[in-house]
């Protein structure tokens, strides 16, 4: 048994390290190279390895396409060799990955990390919803106070390029946007696929309260994504900058009057608007499951 034990360490560390010395282990073949028996377990590894990433983002292989996938693979794998039972523990570096491997094209980082975000949803643990009555039997003199808790699922991603809208024009198989950062100031073409991940929510449309903030959002530094989980389906939808303060005063643990006085304070909302638009998004959000407890600290 130690003798088989010694043999499958030394097949290991040639499959992920290509050390040779199990070559002094093995018997020669009558037909063909014993290399090229070897690189038919090494090259199986590898790929199964490409298939891993693809399965976990499927939606960044159709934009890239296969060539540039697995060129795009083949370098993470040498960077991040698995050290994992769980697929999901091996492909979690590669929005990180992506940063260094195409600094100029950032977007591909960030449509990366919307991908996983969903696939995070779907893994994160259970918790109680709120319900509406909850906040129904909630005295008026009371609403000031009142703190919000997010469910576990819930995330808010910020990016620098308007990278939900390709997300979103992925998913719906649309016709591509023209890609632009906020912060970089410049825009870059896409190009066609054809992929379905998640579902976007389509009902969560900006009140008439956030027109006017809308308006200002064109010389905005970053665009805004919340993801969560409802039911057994991850959703993604887009924030306006008004809704993102929301989000994340309320995301702090501050109370529904500090995020009023947040809007208010930066710009985004005058003072008599910023208590209903802090009242929409909780109402929406309510609606969507986001919430999994109301509570006055």
């Amino acid at each position: 048994m130690q003798l088989l034990a010694n043999l499958q360490s030394a097949l290991q560390n040639h499959l992920l390290n290509e050390d040779a010395s199990i070559t002094h282990q093995l018997v020669r073949p009558v037909n063909g190279r014993l290399a090229e028996r070897l690189a038919v377990y090494a090259n199986a590894y590898r790929w199964r390895l490409i298939d891993a990433l693809h399965t976990e983002y499927k939606l960044l292989h159709s934009y890239l396409g296969d060539e540039r996938f697995a060129e795009l693979s083949e370098a993470y794998i040498d960077e991040y060799p698995s050290r994992f039972y769980s697929i999901s523990a091996f492909t979690k570096q590669l929005p990180q990955f992506l940063l260094t491997y195409e600094p100029k094209q950032s977007y591909l980082s960030e449509l990366a990390e919307l991908i996983r975000a969903l696939s995070l949803s779907l893994e994160s643990k259970d918790a109680s919803l709120l319900n509406a009555n909850a906040l129904i039997e909630v005295p008026m003199q009371n609403w000031p106070s009142l703190c919000f808790k997010f469910h576990p699922s819930v995330q808010c991603l910020v990016f620098q390029w308007n990278t939900f809208a390709l997300w979103k024009a992925l998913v719906q198989k649309q016709t591509l946007p023209k890609l632009y950062s906020h912060q970089l100031g410049f825009r870059q073409g896409a190009a066609k696929v054809s992929e379905q991940p998640s579902k976007i929510y389509n009902d969560c449309e900006p009140s008439s309260n956030t027109v006017e903030s809308a308006k200002r959002m064109q010389h905005k530094e970053n665009s805004y994504c919340i993801v969560w989980r409802k039911e057994l389906q991850s959703y993604a939808n887009s924030l306006t900058e008004p809704e993102a303060n929301v989000f994340q005063t309320l995301q702090s643990g501050s109370c529904f009057v500090d995020a009023c006085e947040a809007l208010y304070t930066s710009g985004l909302s005058n003072e008599t608007e910023a208590a209903t638009l802090v009242a929409n998004c909780l109402t929406r959000w309510l609606n969507d499951h986001l919430f999994s407890e109301v509570y006055i600290p």
